[in-house]
């Protein structure tokens, strides 16, 4: 993404929350700035910030929008205690029940924000909301976030996951964006398209420790390492090569 369109991004988020603060009651407003980082009250005022699509409006932008103030939330709040826990819920109710595929997937993969002082890490709940995010999305986004933080995140290395990024890594067709974003005069020519940056992040997921040895994911990146698409070859090539280094070194 080009730095114009993330400044045009935050514009459009910022008029956002400005629109929103001024229709809240002045009482609400005054509590607000005067509320400690992270307590309930500012999360709530967070929440009620999330813009969504009402009958007959533009939807162009309002999905990244409501992202973006989401990701603001769980970066301001999540390493915060006892307001981890807080964040801890909403990133589980977002990623199974949001509409939009943009806020799922970055819930997805904020799960690494939470307090290091718990141990979300062997969390149940967690790891059990993510595989069924990862089984069950119709997002290929939300379904390669959620293998990517179950593999580094929760640790759990499953055949599952595996075929999570084998699938997505060898897609042949792009699933539409639930956010396009601000359009463009011109097409960026040395922009990566949505299926090349979505299969190369599969790939990279393929080379991960944990499938050392793995004869599904070898197998699946010396396919790919000839790919059509040289973001993906080259990508699954880069891959190969680390995979050796590190069998190499753990030789010696």
């Amino acid at each position: 993404m080009t730095k114009d369109m993330l400044a045009r991004l935050f514009f459009v988020f910022f008029l956002v929350v400005v629109c929103f603060a001024q229709s809240q009651p002045n009482s609400i407003k005054a509590d607000v700035s005067t509320e400690p980082p992270c307590s309930d009250t500012l999360i709530q005022w967070y929440l009620s910030h999330l813009p969504d699509v009402k009958t007959g409006e533009d939807t162009s932008g309002i999905p990244e929008v409501r992202r973006l103030v989401f990701s603001k939330l769980c970066g301001t709040c999540a390493m915060v205690a006892p307001y981890d826990t807080v964040i801890r819920r909403l990133l589980i109710q977002f990623l199974l029940m949001d509409k939009y595929s943009d806020v799922r997937a970055e819930a997805a993969s904020s799960f690494f924000l939470l307090n290091r002082a718990k141990d979300y890490k062997h969390d149940p709940e967690i790891t059990n909301a993510l595989t069924r995010a990862m089984r069950q999305d119709t997002s290929a986004v939300v379904r390669l976030e959620a293998a990517h933080t179950l593999l580094s995140f929760c640790h759990r290395d499953t055949s599952e996951v595996l075929d999570t990024m084998i699938s997505i890594a060898t897609m042949r067709i792009s699933e539409p964006l639930s956010s396009p974003g601000p359009k463009l005069k011109r097409r960026c020519t040395n922009c990566l398209s949505h299926l090349s940056k979505l299969r190369r992040g599969a790939v990279i997921g393929l080379a991960a420790k944990e499938f050392d040895g793995n004869e599904k994911a070898i197998h699946t990146l010396n396919a790919l390492s000839a790919d059509s698409d040289t973001i993906i070859s080259k990508a699954a090539n880069d891959a190969l090569t680390r995979i050796q280094k590190r069998q190499t070194k753990g030789g010696k």
